[in-house]
C-alpha cells in the first residue's frame, strides 16, 4: 500500500521533523527523535510507509540567479509572493530536503513544496490552528471525495504543519491547489 504524506522537515538532530501520514481512511502523526538523525530516520519511515505523493514544508529549490538564470540570488519568485524565508538562509535544510526529494522522485515518487503559514494565510484567513484545538477548519480543505480520520491530535505545531502539508497533498492529487511561483524555479502548493 502507498501513503499519502505531509513532511515538516526540521534540523537534522533536532527532533523536529514530523510526518503527517494517511492510508487512505486514517492519518497518523510520527516525529524524529532529538540527537538522532532525521535523515536516517526519514529512509525508515519511507521503507515502513512508502509515499506515493509527498508535500513538503521546506524549499526544495534555490533562487534562479544560483541556476544559471538571471534573478534574484535570494529569494524565488514564490518566497516573494508568499512572504516565505530566503531557501539560503535555511542553508543545510535546504540541501537535505532537495536531496531527500531527488531520491523520492528517483523512486517514482510524487513531491511537492509546500508552506504551511501560506495555506493558513490564503485558506484559513491568517487563523493558524492550535495542534490541540479544532482542527475542522484544516480538515475541510480536503478535497469533497476524502474523508479522513485522525487516530490523535498533533501534539506540536511540527505535527501540526505536517498536517497541513498532508491536506495539501490531497488537494495536489485533485489538482485543487493554488501554485505560487514558476516552472524551473519553484513552486510552492497550498
Amino acid at each position: 500500500m502507498d501513503y499519502v504524506w505531509g513532511l515538516d522537515f526540521g534540523a537534522n538532530k533536532s527532533g523536529n521533523t514530523a510526518i503527517a501520514i494517511s492510508n487512505g481512511s486514517a492519518i497518523e502523526f510520527h516525529q524524529s527523535k532529538a540527537k538522532e538523525s532525521a535523515d536516517d530516520w526519514l529512509a525508515t519511515m519511507v521503507t515502513r510507509f512508502p509515499p506515493e505523493i509527498i508535500a513538503i514544508d521546506a524549499p526544495l529549490s534555490l533562487p534562479a540567479g544560483w541556476c544559471g538564470g538571471t534573478g534574484d540570488l535570494f529569494y524565488r519568485e514564490c518566497d516573494q509572493k508568499l512572504k516565505a524565508m530566503s531557501p539560503l538562509f535555511l542553508g543545510g535544510l535546504t540541501a537535505r530536503a532537495v536531496k531527500f526529494s531527488r531520491r523520492l522522485r528517483h523512486r517514482g515518487v510524487e513531491v511537492i513544496e509546500s508552506y504551511p503559514k501560506g495555506f493558513v494565510n490564503h485558506l484559513l484567513d491568517g487563523q493558524y490552528p492550535e495542534p490541540e484545538g479544532d482542527l475542522n477548519p484544516v480538515l475541510s480543505m480536503l478535497p469533497g471525495n476524502i474523508k479522513l480520520r485522525l487516530t490523535s491530535q498533533p501534539s506540536n505545531e511540527h505535527q501540526m504543519d505536517a498536517l497541513i502539508c498532508l491536506v495539501v497533498a490531497y488537494r495536489f492529487s485533485q489538482r485543487q491547489t493554488i501554485r505560487f511561483g514558476k516552472y524551473g524555479e519553484g513552486i510552492i502548493h497550498v
